[in-house]
């Protein structure tokens, strides 16, 4: 890594400029790590497979996939209900959530299974 600025020694001046290049540096620094908080190496989170159904209001769900994490602050939710915690088990690339109470029409109604993360989202019906 190439170094960015001279060593300061005892007795020399610090100037204005020289403090203003430390804080652009800085400042450059900090959007580096908030786009790959954002971004990430990740990528958006994506579903591989979920648990074979028929399923029941209360059973729990897997879900298979990459990116999910971070758990802390990713969103789960069926047709727009959120689930409220995710099961032992859970990691980047498994969700295991219970399957929220949900309105369903007599005739059936498509649930639209939906994952967000800070990275992205994605949706299965």
């Amino acid at each position: 890594m190439a170094k960015l600025f001279n060593d300061v020694r005892p007795g020399d001046l610090i100037t204005a400029n020289f403090m203003n290049q430390v804080l652009a540096e800085i400042q450059n620094l900090q959007d580096q790590l908030d786009q790959l908080a954002t971004s990430g190496p990740g990528g958006p989170p994506v579903i591989n497979s979920v648990s074979p159904g028929p399923l029941t209001v209360g059973a729990l769900m897997t879900i298979l996939g990459q990116n999910f994490g971070p758990l802390s602050s990713t969103v789960v939710a069926f047709s727009g209900t959120t689930v409220s915690q995710f099961e032992a088990g859970s990691s980047d690339s498994i969700l295991v959530v219970k399957i929220p109470t949900l309105f369903v029409s007599s005739s059936g109604t498509p649930t639209l299974l939906s994952i967000t993360t800070p990275r992205g989202s994605v949706s299965l019906n």
